[in-house]
C-alpha cells in the first residue's frame, strides 16, 4: 500500500465557508421578517421601511443563495472525486509516495498540485475532474463540450493543465537539484462520464490509471521516492 501525504484542501474550507453563506441568507430574511412582524404587532401598523428592508434582503438572500448552493455543490463533487482519486493511488504498491493538495510558487508562478505520485521511475502527476456526461473535445483544443442530461456547456481542456503542472513541476524540481521524470494524465473520476476524446494521458478507468503508473520505464539510477516527497512537502508552501 502507498503512503499518502494528505494536505489541507483550501476547497473543503471555502466550501464550508460557503454553505455557512447560504444559511445566513435564510436567517438575516427571517430575522428581519420577525422583527417586522414583532413591531406592526405592537404598532399596530406597519413599518414601511423595515418592511422595505426585509423584502429587499428576502430578494438579495434568495439569488446569493442559490449561487452559494451552485458553487458548494461544484466544490463538493470536486472533493469527492479528489477521494476517489485518493483510495485509488493508496491501494499502489509498497514504495510509492503520494503527495495530495500540494501548492508551489515556481518563478512567480503558482500551482496546485491535485496528486502527485512518486515512484523509483520518476514522479506521475494525476489531475483529478469530476465531470459527469459526455465530453467531447480535440487534444490540442482551447476547450471541450460537456454534454449532460440537462445542459451542454464548454470545459476548458485539461490536458493543458495537466501540462502546465508539468512544467512547473519539472522547474522545481530542477530548483530543487531532483534528477527525476515528470509524466502525468488526468483522471476523471466520476463513474457517470464517457470521455470521446483520444489520448493516451485520459484515464476514466481506475484499474488503467494504476497500471499506467506501475509501468513506467525502469531508470537506470533509480528515484528515492521518500527523498523526493520530503523535498516537494518542504517546498510547498
Amino acid at each position: 500500500m502507498a503512503l499518502v501525504h494528505k494536505r489541507r484542501n483550501a476547497n473543503a474550507a471555502l466550501r464550508v465557508r460557503m454553505m455557512i453563506g447560504e444559511v445566513l441568507c435564510v436567517l438575516v430574511p427571517l430575522a428581519l421578517t420577525a422583527w417586522f412582524c414583532m413591531d406592526w404587532r405592537k404598532q399596530k401598523t406597519p413599518s414601511l421601511p423595515l418592511a422595505c428592508a426585509a423584502l429587499i434582503c428576502a430578494a438579495a438572500g434568495a439569488l446569493l443563495s442559490r449561487w452559494l448552493h451552485r458553487r458548494a455543490a461544484i466544490l463538493s463533487s470536486g472533493l469527492a472525486g479528489e477521494r476517489r482519486a485518493q483510495e485509488l493511488l493508496r491501494s499502489l504498491p509498497r514504495g510509492y509516495q503520494v503527495l495530495t493538495n500540494a501548492c508551489f510558487t515556481v518563478h512567480d508562478s503558482r500551482m496546485e498540485l491535485d496528486a502527485i505520485v512518486i515512484g523509483r521511475s520518476g514522479a506521475f502527476i494525476v489531475e483529478v475532474k469530476n465531470h459527469t456526461g459526455t465530453i467531447k473535445g480535440r487534444p490540442e483544443a482551447a476547450a471541450w463540450t460537456q454534454k449532460t442530461r440537462f445542459a451542454k456547456k464548454k470545459m476548458n481542456n485539461p490536458l493543458h493543465q495537466l501540462e502546465r503542472e508539468q512544467r512547473l513541476t519539472r522547474q522545481l524540481l530542477h530548483t530543487l537539484h531532483i534528477a527525476c521524470p515528470v509524466y502525468g494524465g488526468v483522471f476523471f473520476a466520476n463513474e457517470d462520464v464517457y470521455v470521446q476524446v483520444r489520448d493516451p494521458r485520459i484515464y476514466w478507468d481506475p484499474s488503467a490509471l494504476a497500471r499506467a503508473i506501475r509501468s513506467l520505464p525502469a531508470l537506470s539510477d533509480p528515484v528515492d521516492p521518500a527523498a523526493v516527497c520530503a523535498a516537494l512537502q518542504r517546498a510547498a508552501l
